[in-house]
């Protein structure tokens, strides 16, 4: 059976900019490599069709979510 992670935001997802947020800190708190790499490759995804300037912001918040 595979772990998946309870989607657990400190706000409800508006924008791409939180979803990406959201997926980048979920990366950072997986258990297991695999639930990593499963969140990663979501976060790439919702990254491909952003500025670099909401990456930016996106990196910002998830980073503050998880300290």
């Amino acid at each position: 059976m595979r772990y998946v992670p309870k989607l657990m935001t400190p706000a409800p997802i508006k924008n791409d900019v939180d979803a990406l947020a959201e997926a980048l800190r979920l990366a950072i708190i997986a258990p297991t490599e695999e639930t990593h790499n499963m969140a990663l490759d979501i976060a790439r995804d919702f990254a491909a069709g952003m500025t670099n300037r909401q990456v930016q912001k996106a990196k910002r918040i998830a980073f503050k979510a998880t300290a």
